[in-house]
C-alpha cells in the first residue's frame, strides 16, 4: 500500500544529496542568517531550491531545477520585502538627507557599540554592579529618532567647526571614563563581545564608532548656551531670590473670554479652512500657551450616578427625643462624663489627725533602723549609708559605727528570731501612750521598698504593725536614744528602736501585722479615702442640638452607604449582561478580531446606559454621561466634579488616593479596541468628610476611549472646534479692550484727591463685564498675600538637599475661596515686574483664557532689607547652594537652551515642533 513517505524512499538516494548542498549553503551563509534584512532572501532561497528540486525529479534534473529555483527564491527575498515593506518609509527629510528605517538602524547600531563598550569598561574598571552609573552618549530620552537625527545634527556642527576627534582623544576619552583602570586583556574581552551582526567587531570599528559620538558631544557642550547660561552673577541670583520674599496683595476683577465669543461673527468657510490646516497637526498650547491646535489628544467617555448628601438629607427622618436621651445614657460615661474637680492641697493644709504627709521635707526623713532588709546585706565592704544619703543625714551619732558591725556576709531573715526573749521581756513599752509614740511614728511610707521579699516585708511588719497595717499613712519615727537599746546586729536585722521591740517580734510568726486590730491612735491617723462624685453634663436643650445634629449625620450617611451598596449590586447586574453579551460573539467565532468585537459590542452600550438610567431612577440619584473629554478637561472637576473625586477612605487623616481623572487615563489601553476597562463599575466620592454637607458619591464606569490622531475636518464635531477656536482667538480683542476700560476707570477714580478716593469696589459698582445693561455685574475680589515662588511642601530628606521651590498659587481671601488659574509666569510677571505697587493694569492667564483687571493694594518691599538678607545668605550657603539655585536652571539655563536647539532643527530644515502624520 502507498503511503505518504512512499516517495521519500523512492527518492532517498537524491534528497540526501539536495540536504547535503542546502546545508553547506546554509552554513556558508551564516553571516546571511544573522542579518536580520538578509532573512528574507535566505528563506527565499531554501523553499526555491527545495520546491524546484522535487518539481525536477520526475524528470531527473533535480540538481539543475533547484539552483535555479534556489537563485529565484533569493531574487524573491530580495525584492519582495522591499515592495511589500519598504526600506526606505519616510520619517523626515533634512539638509543632511532622508531619515529614514535603513539610516536610523545603521545610526543606532553605532550608538548601541559605543554604549555598550563603554558600559562594560565602565564596569570593568569601577567593579560589579555599577554599570548603571556608566556615562552614555544621548541626546533626548524619550524619543529614539530625535535622539539619532540630533547626533547627526551635531556631528554636522562639529565638522563646520573644524572638529577633528583622533585616536588618541578616543584613547583619553576611554581612560578618563574608567579613571586609566582598563587593561589591554580587558579592552579585548570586551570589543570580542560586541557582536551586533553575529561576528565581533575590529578595533577600528569600535574607535569609529567612538569617534562619531565623541565628536557630537564635543560640538554639543561647546554650542549649547546651558552650559555658559548657568554661571550668572550676583544680579541674577538676587532678582530670583526677590521672587521668593517679596509679597503682595491684589484686588482682581475677572474677565473670561469666553463671555465674549458671543460677541464675534461667524467665520467663513475659508478661514476655517486656513485656521484647521495651520494647526491641524499639533496639539492645542504645542507652540505656546492659548495656541490654538487640533490634533485630538487621548480622550475618555464616562457615564455615573451621582448621589448628593443633601439629598439623602432631605429624605431622612431627623432622631427623636427618645433617641437622643437613649443615645445620651449609652454614651455618657464615655462622652459626657465631667472632669473630675482639683483637691485641695494636702502639702499646705496638714490635717489636725497628725498624719504628716510623705512628700514633705521636714516630716520624710526616714528613722534609720526602718532600712529595709536588702539595703543591709551587702554589708562586706558597702556603705549603707552611701545608697541612702537622707537616711544617714537623719541618723543619731550612735549610729555612724553599725556599718562596722556587719562586714561579715548578711545572714537571712530568719536569723533574726534570737531576739524574741529580749522583746517579751518588755511588755510595759507595748503600752506606751500615742503621744509618746508620735515621733517613732513619722515614718514615710517610701521606706517601704517595692524590691523587698516577703520575709524582709514580714520583718517590717513585726516592727511597725500601726505601718504596715495602712502603708498609705507614715508611721511616726522613733526617737533617736531609743536605737541603741536593739539586741540585733545591724547586718542581720532591720536596726529597730527598743521601745517597739516587745510589740512586734513576738506575734510576727503567729498574727499577720496586717490582722491586728488598730488602736485608736492609730485610727486617727487614717486617712478616710472618698469616693469621688461622678457628675455629667447636662441633657440640657444644646446638649440635645448636638446629640441631635451627630445621630442624624450618622443617619444620613448609613443611608448612603445602604443606597450605594445597592447601586452597585444593580450594576454588578448590569456587567453580567454585556458579560454574557460578550461570551456569547465569541463563542459563536472563536477566531474574531479584537477590532469587530469592539464594534459587535458598541450595540450593547445604549442598552446599558439605559439600564443606568433606570437605576437613577429607581435609587433616587442623577444620571450623567459626559462627552469625549481629555486628561486636563476631567482633572479641573469643574464641569464634571466627578474628576476630582477620589476612592472612599476610613480615615480623613489617611492620604487621598488617586482621583478619578488619573485612574481612568492611567488605565488607556494601548489598543482602543480593548474593551477589558469598559463598564467596570467604580465607587468615588468627592468632599467626603465635609462638615457642610456638600459630599457627592459617585457610581461610575467608563463607556469609551479615544486615542491620539490627526482629523479631518468633516470629522464629527472638529469643524465645531476649529470654528470656536477662531472665535476666541477674534475674542481676546474684545476682553482686553474691556479690561482696559475697567481698569481706566479704577486709575481715575485712585487719582482723586483723598476726601474724594474711593476703593476698587465701589468705582466699579455697576459695571457689568460685556458692557451691556443686560450682562452679569463684574465682581471685585481680593486674594490673600502671595509670592512669585515659595518653598515646596514636600520636607528635605537631608541638610545637603536644596530646599525646592514652586510657582504660588494665587488664592482668593473672600468667603468663596478658591485660586486663580493658570497663574502662571505670564501673570506672575505682570502683577511683579510690570505693575507697581498702588498701579491698575490688566493681566492675562497663561492660556490666554482670562483677563484680569488687578490693583496692586499692598506689596511688601525693602530693598535695603532684602539685599541685606540675601548676603547673609549667601555667604551661609553660597550662590550655587542657595534656594534660588533650583529655579536658575528653568528660568535662564533652560529656555535658553530650548531656543538654542529650536534653531539647530530650523536650520537643517527639519520643523520638530510640527509632528508627521499618523
Amino acid at each position: 500500500m502507498n503511503t505518504p513517505f512512499t516517495f521519500f524512499r523512492r527518492n532517498s538516494q537524491m534528497l540526501m544529496v539536495a540536504t547535503v548542498i542546502l546545508s553547506m549553503i546554509a552554513f556558508t551563509l551564516s553571516d546571511m542568517i544573522s542579518s536580520q534584512g538578509s532573512q528574507f532572501v535566505l528563506l527565499g532561497l531554501v523553499t526555491g531550491g527545495i520546491v524546484f528540486a522535487f518539481a525536477g525529479v520526475t524528470t531527473g534534473r533535480w540538481l539543475p531545477y533547484g539552483i535555479a529555483g534556489a537563485v529565484l527564491g533569493a531574487a524573491c527575498g530580495w525584492i519582495l520585502p522591499e515592495v511589500i515593506s519598504p526600506s526606505g518609509d519616510y520619517v523626515r527629510i533634512s539638509k543632511l538627507g532622508t531619515f529614514d528605517n535603513q539610516r536610523y538602524t545603521e545610526l543606532q547600531n553605532k550608538r548601541n557599540i559605543a554604549n555598550g563598550f563603554i558600559v562594560q569598561a565602565f564596569e570593568a574598571a569601577h567593579g560589579a554592579g555599577t554599570a548603571r552609573f556608566a556615562p552614555t552618549f544621548q541626546f533626548y530620552s524619550d524619543n529614539v529618532e530625535d535622539d539619532l537625527t540630533f547626533g547627526e545634527l551635531m556631528r554636522a556642527e562639529a565638522d563646520s567647526m573644524g572638529i577633528v576627534v583622533t585616536d588618541v582623544m578616543v584613547s583619553d576619552y576611554i581612560n578618563e571614563r574608567t579613571n586609566e583602570k582598563l587593561t589591554a586583556t580587558q579592552f579585548a574581552e570586551i570589543r570580542n563581545s560586541l557582536n551586533p551582526r553575529g561576528a565581533s567587531i575590529t578595533e577600528a570599528e569600535l574607535f569609529d564608532c567612538l569617534r562619531g559620538e565623541i565628536k557630537a558631544l564635543i560640538a554639543y557642550q561647546h554650542l549649547n548656551p546651558r552650559f555658559s547660561s548657568t554661571p550668572q552673577g550676583p544680579e541674577v541670583h538676587y532678582e530670583l531670590f526677590k521672587r521668593t520674599k517679596v509679597t503682595e496683595r491684589l484686588n482682581t476683577v475677572r474677565l473670561d473670554v469666553d463671555d465674549f465669543v458671543g460677541e464675534i461673527e461667524e467665520p467663513s468657510e475659508a478661514e476655517v479652512a486656513s485656521l484647521f490646516a495651520d494647526y491641524r497637526l499639533k496639539f492645542p498650547g504645542m507652540d505656546e500657551p492659548g495656541s490654538p491646535g487640533f490634533r485630538q489628544q487621548q480622550r475618555a467617555k464616562l457615564a455615573y450616578l451621582e448621589l448628593g448628601y443633601k439629598a439623602v438629607e432631605k429624605a431622612t427622618t431627623p432622631p427623636t427625643d427618645q433617641e437622643v436621651e437613649a443615645y445620651y445614657n449609652e454614651k455618657k460615661d464615655e462622652l459626657y462624663r465631667k472632669p473630675p474637680e482639683p483637691k485641695a492641697d494636702v502639702e499646705n493644709s496638714a490635717p489636725d489627725n497628725g498624719a504628716v504627709t510623705p512628700t514633705t521635707p521636714d516630716s520624710a526623713t526616714p528613722a534609720p533602723e526602718t532600712k529595709p532588709a536588702d539595703e543591709s546585706k551587702p554589708a562586706a565592704g558597702a556603705k549603707p549609708a552611701e545608697e541612702n544619703k537622707p537616711v544617714e543625714e537623719a541618723k543619731p551619732p550612735a549610729d555612724e559605727a553599725k556599718p562596722a558591725e556587719s562586714q561579715a556576709d548578711a545572714k537571712p531573715v530568719e536569723e533574726s528570731k534570737p531576739a524574741e526573749p529580749a522583746a517579751n521581756a518588755q511588755p510595759a513599752d507595748a503600752t506606751e501612750p500615742a503621744e509618746e509614740k508620735k515621733p517613732a511614728e513619722e515614718k514615710p511610707a517610701g521606706d517601704c521598698s517595692p524590691f523587698e521579699s516577703d520575709e524582709e516585708k514580714a520583718a517590717a511588719a513585726t516592727v511597725a504593725p500601726a505601718a504596715s497595717s495602712e502603708p498609705v499613712v507614715s508611721a511616726p519615727q522613733a526617737e533617736p536614744a531609743a536605737s541603741t537599746e536593739t539586741t540585733a546586729p545591724a547586718a542581720e536585722t532591720p536596726t529597730v528602736p527598743a521601745a517597739e521591740t516587745p510589740a512586734a517580734e513576738t506575734p510576727a510568726a503567729e498574727t499577720p501585722a496586717a490582722a491586728k486590730p488598730a488602736t485608736p491612735a492609730e485610727e486617727s491617723t487614717k486617712p478616710v479615702f472618698e469616693i469621688p462624685k461622678i457628675e455629667y453634663r447636662p441633657l440640657d436643650e444644646d446638649m440635645k442640638s448636638e446629640i441631635k445634629d451627630q445621630l442624624f449625620d450618622d443617619k444620613v450617611r448609613n443611608a448612603i452607604a445602604e443606597r450605594m451598596k445597592a447601586i452597585k449590586s444593580d450594576l454588578k447586574g448590569l456587567e453580567k449582561t454585556r458579560t454574557k453579551a460578550r461570551k456569547a460573539i465569541v463563542d459563536k467565532d472563536r477566531d474574531i478580531e479584537s477590532d469587530v468585537l469592539y464594534e459587535e459590542l458598541r450595540g450593547h452600550s445604549k442598552s446599558m446606559l439605559d439600564g443606568m438610567k433606570n437605576l437613577a431612577e429607581k435609587h433616587g440619584c442623577s444620571f450623567v454621561e459626559t462627552p469625549m473629554v481629555t486628561f486636563l478637561e476631567l482633572y479641573e472637576g469643574e464641569t464634571y466634579p466627578i474628576g476630582a473625586a477620589t476612592d472612599p477612605s476610613p480615615n480623613a487623616f489617611m492620604p487621598a488616593s488617586e482621583n478619578v481623572a488619573q485612574q481612568v487615563f492611567g488605565s488607556f489601553p494601548k489598543v482602543v479596541s480593548d474593551d477589558t476597562n469598559l463598564f467596570v463599575q467604580h465607587q468615588s466620592v468627592k468632599n467626603e468628610y465635609d462638615l457642610d454637607g456638600v459630599a457627592v458619591y459617585f457610581a461610575w464606569w467608563i463607556v469609551e476611549f479615544s486615542d491620539t490622531h490627526v482629523p479631518t475636518l468633516d470629522a464629527p464635531g472638529i469643524h465645531d472646534q476649529v470654528v470656536l477656536a477662531w472665535k476666541r482667538i477674534k475674542a481676546r480683542e474684545l476682553v482686553k479692550k474691556r479690561a482696559d476700560e475697567l481698569a481706566a476707570l479704577v486709575r481715575a477714580g485712585l487719582a482723586k484727591p483723598e476726601a474724594e478716593r474711593k476703593d476698587m469696589m465701589s468705582l466699579l459698582e455697576g459695571q457689568t463685564i460685556l458692557g451691556k445693561p443686560d450682562s452679569a455685574v463684574v465682581a471685585v475680589r481680593p486674594t490673600q498675600n502671595f509670592s512669585w515662588m515659595e518653598q515646596a511642601a514636600t520636607p528635605q530628606m537631608n541638610f545637603m538637599q536644596r530646599p525646592q521651590l514652586r510657582r504660588s498659587a494665587v488664592n482668593f481671601a473672600d468667603e468663596t475661596g478658591g485660586s486663580i488659574r493658570y497663574a502662571g509666569d505670564r501673570f506672575m510677571k505682570g502683577v511683579f515686574e510690570e505693575l507697581e505697587s498702588g498701579a491698575v493694569g490688566v493681566v492675562p492667564s497663561d492660556d490666554l483664557s482670562t483677563y484680569y483687571v488687578v490693583e496692586v493694594a499692598e506689596r511688601s518691599a525693602d530693598d535695603d532689607i532684602l539685599r541685606q538678607q540675601f548676603l547673609t545668605e549667601s555667604k551661609q550657603f553660597g550662590l550655587q547652594n542657595s534656594s534660588v539655585a533650583s529655579i536658575l536652571n528653568s528660568t535662564v539655563a533652560a529656555p535658553a537652551a530650548l531656543a538654542w536647539e529650536r534653531e539647530i532643527w530650523s536650520k537643517y530644515g527639519i520643523d520638530r515642533d510640527t509632528l508627521p502624520e499618523e
